[in-house]
């Protein structure tokens, strides 16, 4: 399987990178900001450098979008996986348009709500096609996941409780 893992840098970067046991098995290619943390930690992996800053940036935010279309093009993935921020909205939108499956792992303290960025910039889009959470404890398992259907409405689709 072939994989676009999205992320900004600093806990969402870690977050994706404590999911190793699962990446590691797929072709991959990593998609952050050009920064010491993700030269660091992402040192021998396939990495291509995402515009930043992200937030309230509309410049920033067309050139990703642009960079996801010809990387998406190049690489063709059969899923992209985000952790946001913002830098993951254009991957999962161009995604999306070309079939790939998309996830968005919510960040391990979120598990009664999602974030901000999962609740109004993915899911509200409906442009997202699992929603994840995870635990402290178990950082690399699902506790729950969330299809959004036709009109928006979030539909859990599994649930591993601890």
């Amino acid at each position: 399987m072939r994989v676009v893992l999205v992320c900004s840098s600093g806990g969402h970067l870690i977050q994706l990178h404590q999911l190793k046991p699962w990446w590691e098995k797929h072709e991959r290619t990593w998609v952050t900001f050009d920064l010491p943390d993700g030269r660091s930690l992402l040192e021998g992996e396939d990495v291509v450098w995402a515009y930043h800053p992200t937030t309230r940036n509309i410049p920033n935010a067309a050139r990703n979008l642009l960079l996801a279309s010809r990387l998406l093009d190049s690489f063709r993935p059969d899923v992209v996986v985000t952790s946001g921020a913002g830098v993951g909205v254009p991957f999962i939108i161009a995604g999306r348009v070309r079939g790939c499956t998309t996830v968005f792992v919510e960040a391990f303290e979120r598990v009664e709500s999602p974030s901000r960025f999962g609740k109004r910039d993915l899911l509200a889009l409906r442009d997202v096609g699992e929603h994840i959470a995870t635990l402290p404890t178990r950082p690399a398992f699902p506790v729950f996941a969330v299809r959004g259907d036709s009109d928006g409405r979030r539909i859990p689709a599994c649930r591993n409780e601890p």
